[in-house]
């Protein structure tokens, strides 16, 4: 009985384990990348990015079929048929170094989606997937209304005005004595541009209450 429990729960963890590997497999994007020499347009495949949505990770699976490398003085483009418009991401000289000094740069959008790829040159025995994410940057109200509002509840500033005043400063003559001079000088000044009820209404109200009490006691 115990053996057969054993070999129930065994088989549930493999059904388990299988059905998390074809969900991380669903996660996985994978983009075939290919070499063509524009001296002769031989196209290799050169390997694959495998990128994991869920980890946010990504890694380059080299095709270890055969070693290619680029041969000096030729030029060669990098693409893949699985990006539009990837035909030929990235152009590099050849400089009789593998292909294993690359490394690839994985952009994504908003979207999570692999939407551009390019290359950076790097000694190192593997390829390297350096992952860039979209960054979403604030979308700017362009509600005119809204604007306004804004605008119109915003505190405006003392009004400053540039004024000549008279000033009368003291200095010593050529004779030694002290005298003094009147000077004109201009200063800024803030301009108070309220209205006049603006300005005296504190004396204007205390005046209208005695009018109306005076006028209340006369008619009792």
């Amino acid at each position: 009985m115990k053996l057969t429990q054993f070999i129930v729960a065994g088989l549930c963890s493999l059904v388990m384990i299988r059905a998390d590997e074809s969900v991380t497999d669903n996660s996985v994007h994978s983009i075939k990348v290919f070499v063509k020499s524009l001296q002769d347009n031989t196209i290799e495949t050169v390997g694959s990015i495998q990128y994991n949505t869920n980890k946010k990770r990504a890694e380059f699976v080299y095709n270890d079929d055969k070693e290619i490398q680029l041969n000096k003085g030729s030029g060669y483009c990098f693409g893949t048929e699985d990006i539009p418009n990837h035909e030929c991401f990235a152009y590099v000289e050849g400089n009789n170094k593998s292909i294993k000094s690359k490394n690839f740069h994985l952009f994504t959008n908003e979207q999570d989606e692999i939407s551009q790829l390019s290359i950076s040159n790097e000694d190192g025995d593997k390829p390297k997937v350096i992952i860039h994410n979209v960054v979403k940057s604030p979308v700017p109200n362009l509600n005119a209304e809204s604007i306004k509002g804004q605008k119109q509840n915003q505190k405006a500033g003392p009004k400053i005005e540039k004024v000549v005043q008279k000033k009368v400063v003291k200095y010593i003559n050529d004779e030694g004595i002290e005298s003094e001079k009147e000077i004109e000088e201009e200063v800024e000044v803030e301009v108070d541009d309220r209205s006049w009820i603006q300005k005296n209404w504190m004396y204007i109200v205390p005046t209208l209450i005695l009018f109306l009490l005076m006028g209340d006691e006369k008619k009792e």
